[in-house]
């Protein structure tokens, strides 16, 4: 089950061992392949809330209903401030390759930033947002910035140990991963102007800082 993060294999991955299972049957799907026509599987919410009756729901407690907004607030906070040195290291790491100075260490640092953004896309993806103002697009906005970043750091990958190999000897662009790189990043600032957009009146009343998408 791949996270949206996942853009595919890399280029030296082998071949699928001929047994592999490439399909898995989906319960949630099967479930509602077989209930009768017209009908709808049931969600287990909806048949826990008939059965507790007549119940009342309690009032909530004078301040309570901030409480995951602040949360979720600070969750995503908690996530650019992850974010922003990774863009700082990338940056340095491509610099110091087209100057052909450093080059290993340099691929080693886009093989770091690569694996945190990875992993930054897929907290992304975990992210509640359900009580912040906007949140289903916020978070969307965010869950592209943070996929599409990785898929560019993945394909600077692949042009930077070819560009290591070749004796910092080929082409930046005009490299069909260099492009892809260059292609992606902008995919990227796009989307990251549109959730600062969201997100800065948010920080402001949740007294979290402002970004700019050069941060993210």
């Amino acid at each position: 089950m791949p996270t949206a993060a996942w853009s595919g294999p890399e280029d030296d991955w082998p071949e699928a061992p001929p047994y592999w299972i490439w399909w898995v049957k989906d319960p949630a799907a099967a479930t509602e392949a077989e209930a009768p026509a017209g009908t709808a599987p049931e969600s287990v919410s909806a048949s826990a809330a008939r059965a507790a009756g007549a119940a009342d729901t309690p009032e909530p407690e004078p301040g309570a209903e901030s409480i995951p907004t602040r949360e979720q607030a600070a969750a995503v906070d908690a996530l650019l401030d992850q974010s922003k040195p990774s863009r700082g290291t990338l940056r340095q790491a491509l610099s110091r390759i087209l100057r052909c100075s450093e080059v290993a260490e340099g691929v080693e640092a886009i093989e770091r930033v690569t694996s945190q953004r990875g992993g930054q896309a897929g907290q992304a993806e975990e992210l509640e947002t359900g009580a912040l103002r906007d949140g289903d697009e916020l978070k969307d906005a965010l869950v592209r910035a943070l996929t599409t970043s990785y898929r560019a750091d993945k394909a600077y990958l692949k042009w930077a140990k070819r560009y290591r190999d070749g004796g910092c000897r080929g082409r930046t662009v005009g490299d069909s991963a260099y492009d892809a790189g260059n292609a992606a990043s902008e995919d990227a600032t796009a989307a990251k102007t549109e959730f600062v957009r969201l997100w800065n009146p948010i920080a402001t009343e949740q007294g979290l800082p402002a970004r700019s998408e050069a941060e993210i």
